[in-house]
């Protein structure tokens, strides 16, 4: 329609002098004319020149008004075109035809030229205005049944006017009728609905649904008033949060989860700086989040992750993968704990890393267990020195270090003198702590001179080695030694310190002690040849009066042979009954 120009009239009438006065008051008015003589004629016009209104004459020869005002009305710029009716019939039943067929009003001749463009000035803005409506209504319409949100008007009776299709995808509603009684309990909540006039109510409710599940809404009430500004009816808009408030409880369960979990979680950003820890990490390591907080985890460690381990862990993590190992960190008051840590990389939607988490459990109970275990595995429980099955491990390895560097090494073989007659007369208690005091004292004595350590569980194994074999047997092995002179030399002094008394329950024991020496690779070239020349010498310098050290040499293996020879046949002849016993008489002269 033209809104800037002149009004388009387009009058239809078969009667040329009665078009003519028509068009003349119009243009008196403002308005522009085009005419037609008949209704087909008015079609053609029409479809040419579309007007703001029709003027058409009821009776005309071939398409009479009222045909012509139903084919004006099929056309696509016709549905809402006004069309006024000009008559002169007065009758009840041609008025109402004229309506039928489509008519916005009508004028009965005679024509009262004056008023006639002031007539038709009327009918265009009431038109303008009823479409103006209609457009809003539309608007209105499309955005309400666009809403995802329940959106409900109802009468002052609670009867419902207009409901959206998300009400009615939801809820058995029926325009006209009164809210079911799913409804009203939420209804009287909201008390008296007048003093909805011009405010807004909010609240919560549970409905059941269509589908036959509870679904959560939250309400806005709001109350609307007529042209008097009386209390009309109510506006009810309800937003679905059922998933809402199902994602949030999960939330919340996901919360407690980790808030109470029993193992330590810490989130980080993709830079490795704190962000989150829970409770129990709190508990374990002594921080508070506060404490921490943009601090990367790695000032936890101990020397077990170094910082270029740390990155390797950190670009595998962020390539996707998982890393998963044993760490020792510090506590905050410095004690040192083991946990077992599982760190992965948190994704967005889009597959995008964007934070760490880092599940970390304290193993330290299992790990103390463990070192008990292998301490009972490897170390004397009496002395704290290690036992056979740790010399014979370390044994076999420093053989094959000094056959690969071409060095010498050394294995000597310690017994105490007269333990036997100590144990016996004094009791195996004293008879313990004595072997306590001589590993304490071979372990202080040789620690500065010789190198030579007792182990801990805790840290490696020193390069030589004090060991207790059982009783009151002792080896040590000294590697990397020049010349045999240096393990003679060892000797000498382990002698002179073993010499001096030990004092028991305030009590001086004296205990010297017996060694035997054998060298790698000149008295043997594996472990077990080794102790069992070290052992011989051992027993030859036993022989040759205590507290001495004796050098393995070939001659005392070749002198154990034949006495072990010796012992055999003779216990064999007593066996055999072959010996015999004779006397012989002696005779003073």
């Amino acid at each position: 329609m033209e809104q800037t120009g002149q009004p388009l009239v387009l009058i239809v009438d078969d009667d040329d002098s009665q078009r003519l006065l028509v068009g003349a008051s119009l243009r008196q008015g403002g308005f522009s004319i085009v005419e037609a003589a008949s209704g087909e004629q008015a079609l053609e016009v029409f479809r040419q020149h579309p007007p703001d209104l029709v003027l058409l004459d009821v009776v005309m020869p071939g398409m009479d008004g009222f045909a012509t005002c139903a084919a004006l009305r099929g056309l696509a710029r016709g549905r809402n075109l006004p069309i006024v009716m000009v008559t002169g019939l007065d009758d009840a039943e041609s008025i109402e035809q004229a309506y039928q067929a489509g008519a916005t009003d009508f004028i009965t001749k005679p024509i009262q030229w004056l008023i006639l463009y002031q007539r038709v000035r009327y009918i265009l803005r009431a038109n303008r205005v009823l479409r103006d409506l209609q457009e809003s209504e539309e608007r209105f319409r499309t955005l309400i049944n666009a809403a995802g949100s329940v959106i409900l008007v109802l009468d002052r009776q609670g009867k419902v006017v207009e409901c959206n299709p998300a009400a009615e995808r939801l809820f058995p509603l029926r325009r006209g009728e009164p809210l079911g009684e799913n409804f009203t309990g939420a209804l009287l909540a909201t008390g008296d609905w007048g003093a909805l006039l011009g405010e807004t109510k909010n609240f919560e409710s549970t409905l059941r649904a269509l589908d036959g599940n509870d679904h959560i809404l939250l309400w806005n009430l709001s109350g609307f008033a007529d042209a008097e500004g009386a209390f009309t009816g109510l506006v009810m808009v309800g937003q679905d949060v059922t998933a809402r408030r199902q994602a949030e409880e999960n939330m919340r369960k996901l919360s407690y989860v980790v808030e109470q979990s029993p193992i330590s979680i810490l989130i980080t950003d993709i830079r490795g700086n704190i962000e989150y820890v829970n409770p129990k990490f709190s508990e374990v390591s002594g921080y508070r989040l506060e404490e921490i907080q943009g601090k990367n985890p790695y000032f936890l460690q101990t020397s077990t992750l170094n910082a270029e381990e740390y990155q390797r862990m950190q670009h595998l993590v962020s390539n996707g993968n998982v890393w998963w190992g044993e760490l020792c960190s510090r506590r905050k008051d410095g004690d040192l704990f083991w946990e077992s840590a599982h760190i992965s990389a948190i994704r967005n939607p889009q597959g995008v890393v964007t934070h760490f988490i880092w599940l970390r459990e304290d193993i330290s109970d299992r790990k103390h267990a463990e070192e008990r275990i292998r301490f009972l595995a490897y170390y004397d429980n009496l002395t704290q020195l290690p036992n056979r099955t740790m010399l014979q491990e370390r044994l076999r390895e420093a053989i094959e270090i000094s056959r690969i560097h071409g060095r010498l090494l050394a294995v000597m073989f310690l017994d105490l003198d007269q333990f036997k007659r100590i144990n016996d007369s004094l009791g195996h208690r004293t008879g313990d702590i004595l072997l306590q005091q001589v590993a304490h004292r071979l372990q202080e004595y040789l620690r500065f001179s010789d190198q030579v350590y007792i182990a801990r569980p805790e840290t490696p194994l020193p390069q030589d080695l004090l060991a207790r074999l059982g009783g009151d047997e002792f080896v040590i092995v000294l590697t990397e030694i020049n010349h045999p002179d240096a393990a003679a030399q060892v000797a000498q002094r382990v002698l002179e310190a073993m010499a001096r008394p030990f004092v028991v329950d305030n009590r001086e024991v004296f205990s010297g002690c017996s060694i035997g020496i054998a060298l790698y690779p000149e008295d043997g070239a594996d472990m077990d040849i080794l102790l069992k020349h070290a052992d011989t010498a051992l027993y030859y310098a036993k022989d040759r009066g205590r507290n001495n050290y004796q050098m393995f040499s070939r001659s005392m293996n070749v002198a154990a042979t034949r006495r072990l020879t010796l012992e055999s046949h003779l216990r064999k002849a007593l066996q055999n009954r072959e010996l015999a016993l004779y006397y012989q008489p002696q005779v003073i002269l």
